[in-house]
């Protein structure tokens, strides 16, 4: 027998304390077994673009105070690199211990730009940098 949950519930146990969902018993006699669901905590992963759009990225379910690993590409749609989540970690693939319904942010930046080598420049600046790119966009980045 197998005791199945869904989206918003997640298996525990069985009645008399067997933690594997899925179990073969034998039949003697009358026997009952009561399957025990918790509510799962939701989460999922956003990519953030360097130009602040979010997207669905991936999401799933897990019970109170479980451990999740989630992981970001670390490159994405070809030009885009991953450099940290929202809070400022840049592990990847990162382990969260789910308390509440999450949503995790992964910030990616243009061809490997983050931080503090973004320079916004106004019209009439001038910089010089050795073997830099310069790329405009309305401004210029290097």
């Amino acid at each position: 027998m197998t005791a199945n949950g869904n989206s918003c519930y997640a298996f525990l146990m069985w009645s008399d304390g067997v933690t594997t969902p899925t179990r073969t018993v034998p039949v003697i006699g009358t026997l009952t077994y009561s399957a025990m669901f918790a509510k799962a905590l939701h989460w999922e992963v956003n990519w953030v673009s360097p130009r602040g759009w979010e997207h669905f990225l991936t999401e799933g379910y897990a019970l109170p105070n479980t451990q999740v690993t989630v992981e970001a590409d670390k490159v994405f749609e070809g030009d885009m690199v991953f450099y940290q989540w929202r809070d400022g970690g840049n592990d990847n693939p990162r382990t969260f211990t789910i308390t509440q319904d999450t949503v995790f942010y992964a910030l990616y930046t243009d061809g490997g730009m983050v931080g503090e080598d973004v320079i916004f420049m106004q019209e009439g600046d001038t910089l010089r940098a050795e073997g830099a790119e310069i790329c405009t966009m309305g401004q210029h980045l290097i």
